[in-house]
């Protein structure tokens, strides 16, 4: 489209969208990946514990009950895997070269905030093989999101 014809478009109208760089692709698809494992792990985690209390169980052993669980631990690592294939889905959308490799440092990138357990001053009584698995799914699955958009193109 013209935009001298039409004086009241944007300068770029018409144009194609300029593409951003490698890292900040992969920096946004990682922020979407975890904003939305975050985002549904609090919605389950809140449903779940108001069910939890309204069954008549004390709310002293929630935290333990919901950190052993394996059924919650494995729900966690299905929300896990979900975000960073859709993350690493979205890099890959937007990457103007090397979408699955945009989408392998976006699944790296989203190792920062999981490493961030490391520092907590308590320790978590999840089992071990869960908190492997969380520092082990985010690559693989973005990795495996972005093959999955290449094979779509």
């Amino acid at each position: 489209m013209d935009t001298q014809a039409n004086p009241y478009l944007p300068p770029r109208a018409g144009q194609p969208p300029v593409a951003a760089s490698f890292f900040v692709v992969s920096a946004i698809g990682m922020l979407i990946a975890t904003g939305l494992s975050y985002s549904v792990g609090v919605l389950h985690s809140f449903v779940a514990q108001w069910v939890y209390l309204l069954n008549g169980n004390p709310p002293q052993s929630m935290f333990t009950t919901f950190a052993t669980s394996i059924f919650h631990n494995l729900v966690a690592q299905g929300i896990n895997v979900i975000s960073a294939g859709a993350g690493g889905y979205w890099v890959a959308r937007h990457s103007r070269e090397r979408p699955v490799s945009s989408a392998a440092v976006a699944g790296a990138l989203m190792l920062l905030p999981l490493s961030l357990v490391v520092f907590v001053p308590y320790q978590l009584p999840q089992p071990l093989w869960s908190t492997y698995l969380f520092f082990l799914t985010p690559v693989p699955c973005a990795v495996l999101g972005g093959v999955y958009s290449a094979m779509r193109d």
